[in-house]
């Protein structure tokens, strides 16, 4: 699944999800973080990022189910 511009992502939560992993929450759905470092994202094949507006830390991510 590709990525729109993750400018587009406006993040209103970054928090840890009930299985510990982080998720992000915004506009169009939520997702759990795939990776916290270049490295991983770059294995993954992932090119999308997201801010984290409590840290200012990016944060790649992969799309997984949506949840509501």
């Amino acid at each position: 699944m590709s990525i729109p511009n993750p400018s587009l992502y406006q993040i209103f939560s970054y928090e840890r999800g009930p299985d510990k992993q982080p998720e992000i929450h915004g506009r169009t759905g939520s997702w759990k973080v795939a990776s916290d470092t270049a490295a991983d994202l770059a294995k993954a094949g992932i090119h999308a990022a997201v801010k984290n507006t409590e840290t200012g830390n990016v944060v790649p991510f992969r799309p997984a189910e949506t949840e509501t």
